[in-house]
């Protein structure tokens, strides 16, 4: 595998397979996911390389690229590498479209979306860098051009206040089986998410003729609803 793939392929589907606990069952994985992940992060900055345009505004990739460094720094803290990963092919995919939207536009909104879709690009190849360090050395200096090592780089830093998600989707579970998702404000407390929970009508569809015996609350993420029958 790793003579077809390369290393980095075969690094990063084995922390993409799963909890980084569990074994990976090679007869059930395959490295041809991950193959294209890194092959479109490889063209997609090879298609931003050159001087690095300066990000400004708040737009949608820039709170993005933001939230996912935060994300994604949270999980390597707890060895969560599967779910990191996830988070770093989706940053991709939109810098991806970025990029694309930016080419039928005029001068200014192509370079504000170049400017953002670059640092998107960064971000994902200095987070990755662990996972797969052959390509995220080539990346940052023969691509973008810094004379250092991405491992000299340091880890990206993100700005809270782009980082900071004004709506969030709550989950409602009634008796662990998810009935609803609400869009609710981020600073959603205990009582507000029981309140929007309870009062969801797909919800009470799976409460009829069932007591309600607890209300387990995560907020802004998760209720649960448990029921007695």
């Amino acid at each position: 595998l790793i003579e077809r793939f390369g290393a980095d392929t075969i690094r990063v589907t084995m922390l993409f397979a799963g909890p980084v606990e569990d074994d990976v069952d090679w007869a059930t994985v395959s490295p041809e996911g991950v193959h294209r992940w890194l092959r479109k992060l490889w063209r997609l900055a090879n298609g931003a390389a050159g001087p690095a345009p300066r990000p400004r505004g708040d737009g949608a990739l820039r709170r993005l690229t933001h939230r996912t460094i935060r994300a994604v720094t949270h999980d390597f803290e707890r060895f969560r590498f599967n779910v990191a990963v996830s988070k770093l092919m989706t940053l991709t995919n939109e810098a991806g479209r970025a990029m694309e939207a930016g080419r039928g536009t005029g001068a200014d909104a192509r370079e504000a979306l170049e400017a953002d879709a670059r640092e998107a690009l960064e971000a994902v190849v200095r987070t990755v860098s662990p996972l797969a360090p052959h390509i995220a050395e080539e990346l940052w200096r023969e691509t973008f051009g810094h004379a250092e090592s991405v491992f000299l780089a340091g880890w990206p830093a993100f700005d809270p206040d782009l980082a900071h998600e004004e709506q969030v989707t709550l989950v409602v579970q009634v008796d662990g089986r998810v009935r609803d998702r609400l869009e609710v404000p981020a600073s959603a407390d205990e009582d507000a998410c029981r309140t929007l929970a309870l009062g969801s009508p797909k919800v009470n569809t799976f409460l009829a003729g069932r007591e309600v015996a607890r209300v387990v609350v995560r907020p802004p993420r998760l209720v649960n609803v448990v029921t007695t029958a």
